[in-house]
């Protein structure tokens, strides 16, 4: 069963089967979630799909141009290294060209990509991200020593969660309990607060900056899909990777937990919505997706 209180809903579905055994059911769900800011038609979300060209460089080298591949890029979208903006050249809603100085390639360095696009209501920043390395040119690959984090499992989210510049990691920690694992900058990880207490424990989750501050949210499934209603839940990050409770849902009982998720703004209203598949198994499956509507937090 999936539904939602808030709105009524549109359902298109479609049936495949393979051979006499397997099954899958898709359906598509246009929901309200009253989760994010003011819907901003005509400044979509933008969303970048990894890798750039070139994804790595050497160090010392002259201004570079950087080609950005993705959707949802507007004429006016720019292009970020590091979180600061770069000459940028709008060739279609799919690509961008960045004008890289030779200060940002200067020393070994991972260079963080973004797109802004700036709206009436202030800068939107892209859903996703990607990077370029700098560095020599090697032949060899050396490994150091496996570092323990304590946690692991599903989910295994990348992202910057205390807006530190540097990548954290987000991935199951105690029962029920997703963690941060923040990274001080030279690949070493501390733990740091927990995002959610009340996981499912058998989903997945994403991050996504859901409520327009520039943060990286999580969005998961929270409760026991088999025994009382599992909903859909967003937990807003303050900026510094703590987190406090947002807005349920719609819910999803009797199907299993939702096991892959993707985020995106996929009808171009400058608000993220949700991708998720349902319930899984060789015979049976759900891909749904559930739209933001727009509404305080």
């Amino acid at each position: 069963m999936i539904s939602s209180e808030l709105v009524s809903m549109q359902w298109l579905r479609a049936m495949a089967c393979f051979g006499v055994l397997s099954c899958m059911v898709w359906s598509v769900v246009l929901a309200g979630a009253a989760l994010a800011g003011v819907r901003q038609p005509g400044y979509p979300v933008p969303h970048i799909t990894a890798p750039v060209v070139p994804t790595a460089v050497s160090p010392g080298g002259p201004d570079f141009t950087l080609h950005v591949y993705g959707a949802n890029f507007i004429n006016g979208s720019v292009v970020n290294w590091n979180r600061q903006p770069r000459t940028t050249t709008f060739v279609s809603a799919h690509e961008l060209d960045a004008q890289i100085l030779a200060a940002d390639s200067a020393t070994n360095t991972a260079g963080l990509i973004t797109v802004t696009t700036t709206s009436p209501f202030g800068p939107i920043v892209s859903s996703t991200f990607a990077q370029v390395e700098v560095h020599a040119p090697t032949t060899t690959v050396t490994f150091g020593s496996p570092q323990l984090t304590g946690g692991g499992g599903v989910p295994l989210l990348v992202g910057d969660m205390n807006n530190d510049g540097y990548l954290d990691m987000v991935t199951l920690g105690a029962t029920h309990q997703v963690e941060s694992y923040l990274n001080d900058g030279n690949g070493v990880f501390s733990a740091g607060p927990y995002s959610t207490r009340n996981f499912n424990g058998d989903g997945n989750a994403a991050l996504g900056d859901f409520n327009g501050d520039g943060t990286q949210d999580i969005v998961f499934p929270n409760g026991n899909v088999f025994t009382s209603k599992a909903r859909m839940q967003v937990n807003l990050n303050n900026g510094d990777a703590t987190f406090r409770p947002g807005s349920q849902f719609a819910y999803f009982q009797g199907l299993g937990p939702p096991t892959n998720f993707l985020v995106g703004d996929f009808n171009g209203d400058g608000v993220l919505d949700v991708v998720l598949e349902i319930g899984g198994g060789s015979t049976f499956s759900h891909i749904s997706i559930l739209k933001l509507a727009e509404g305080t937090v």
